[in-house]
């Protein structure tokens, strides 16, 4: 009995020594890195993979396959623009008052409206790539300067979605950062006022930092510049009523041009009368 009894032990151990070689054997074969995605731990060591990155966040969601866009993929891809003209007396769908885009209008628009959701869902979807994507710019090992321009950028594109977020909801959930699934299953909606001072706050500081237009060299066509975020807070500030905020961001060139074309406008609209008239 005692024989068998160690020759019991002595099997047990064998088989137990062989499974720690060869779980670890395993581990050490089965823990790798993604071979078909890059890996978040080793993605961002160079300017490289940084560029790749933040052309994912200026992509965002927008179609841009062979097939054509039949939802709104964007604010600013084509049917994005266009299907935000059915809300106002612009566009009117010629399939009648039942089309799903004539709805925006007719006073049936609810909340389960597909082109809605759209909007809503890609945004944030857009925002959490920004989030992301600002959380990890810093660990690139690339110049400060560069860092700090593409960040501007991600908070650019950030702001923009939130000032769209503001104008049509008004009251909506402000994410700042990535969130675990616990808080974003908790997210609350901050005021209207929040999100119109945070798209304000973060339009000014990036414009101090984003290049201006005419320094961009060609390859850089498209890319985020002051102007562009200058011209973007001041759209908030005109469509929130604040002139006063609205002429600070405005250069004098810029206001020259805008009384001209008022003027201009105005012979134009006198001559037009005068034709009708007659």
């Amino acid at each position: 009995m005692k024989y068998q009894f160690n020759t019991f032990y002595k099997y047990l151990s064998c088989v137990s020594i062989l499974l720690i070689i060869g779980g670890s054997g395993c581990r050490k074969y089965l823990d790798k890195t993604p071979l078909s995605a890059l890996s978040s731990e080793t993605f961002w060591t160079s300017e490289t993979n940084a560029m790749i990155a933040l052309t994912g966040v200026y992509r965002g969601n927008i179609q841009m396959a062979n097939s054509a866009e039949f939802n709104a993929t964007d604010w600013w891809s084509y049917y994005g623009l266009l299907f935000t003209e059915f809300a106002t007396d612009n566009a009117y769908d010629r399939r009648g008052d039942n089309s799903v885009f004539n709805l925006l209008t007719n006073g049936t628009l609810t909340s389960s409206n597909v082109l809605l959701r759209e909007y809503w869902q890609r945004s944030y979807q857009r925002i959490a790539r920004c989030n992301y994507f600002l959380e990890n710019i810093a660990k690139t090992p690339m110049d400060a300067a560069k860092i700090e321009r593409m960040g501007a950028e991600a908070r650019f594109i950030r702001a923009c979605q939130y000032f769209y977020m503001s104008q049509y909801w008004g009251s909506v959930p402000l994410v700042t950062k990535v969130l675990t699934l616990d808080e974003a299953n908790t997210v609350s909606k901050a005021a209207k006022d929040d999100i119109v001072k945070f798209v304000r706050e973060e339009l000014t500081e990036v414009s101090a930092i984003l290049p201006r237009w005419k320094d961009l060299p060609a390859d850089e066509a498209g890319r985020a510049s002051k102007q562009v975020a200058l011209a973007f807070l001041g759209r908030l500030e005109l469509a929130e009523k604040n002139i006063p905020r609205l002429l600070r961001h405005l250069n004098p060139l810029w206001i020259t041009a805008i009384i001209t074309l008022i003027q201009i406008s105005k012979v134009f609209l006198m001559e037009l009368t005068k034709g009708v008239m007659n």
